[in-house]
């Protein structure tokens, strides 16, 4: 922006010089002349010729007017100024929403890394629970086989008690 300021000033400079020469070198032309001041004259021409040319993109003043299309230097300055400070508040705008989505992306995976620790805490639990259960349930399994080896064995006893009852007889009193 700064350079655009500078090279718009040096083309109101130069703009003003030239016409400043123009008027001198119609007094010189009318006068006997000094003829280096002519040649200082056609240098400036020249080097704002170029300047227009090669900075401004036109050939002539003309051609920078239509540039222009009719309006001051001073509108299109402040215009510019108006943009870049628009441009300079999105960019900060656009700095400070890159920054939230980091920190809300950043959260997001905190969030997801505790619920798959508490998912992995669950499946251990899990695990342990069925670990345990089996084998509640294994000892429950030995404990009713034990139980019905014991019921046959007393069974099997209280069978036995009844033949030798049967076969000896009870002496009477």
């Amino acid at each position: 922006m700064l350079k655009n300021t500078l090279i718009i000033a040096l083309v109101i400079v130069i703009i003003y010089l030239y016409y400043q020469k123009q008027n001198n070198l119609a007094s010189f032309t009318n006068s006997t002349g000094n003829f280096a001041e002519i040649e200082e004259v056609k240098k400036v021409n020249k080097i704002f010729a170029d300047f227009c040319r090669n900075e401004i993109g036109g050939k002539d003043i003309q051609e920078i007017r239509t540039k222009l299309n009719g309006r001051q230097l001073t509108d299109i300055l402040e215009e510019n100024e108006d943009y870049e400070t628009e441009k300079d508040e999105l960019t900060r705008k656009k700095g400070e929403l890159e920054a939230e989505i980091t920190l809300l992306t950043n959260s997001r995976k905190n969030q997801i890394q505790e619920k798959e620790r508490i998912i992995t805490r669950l499946k251990e639990e899990k695990s342990e629970l069925e670990k345990k259960y089996k084998k509640k349930a294994r000892d429950l399994d030995t404990e009713q086989l034990e139980n019905n080896k014991l019921t046959e064995k007393i069974t099997s006893l209280e069978e036995q008690i009844k033949q030798l009852k049967a076969d000896t007889p009870l002496p009477d009193n």
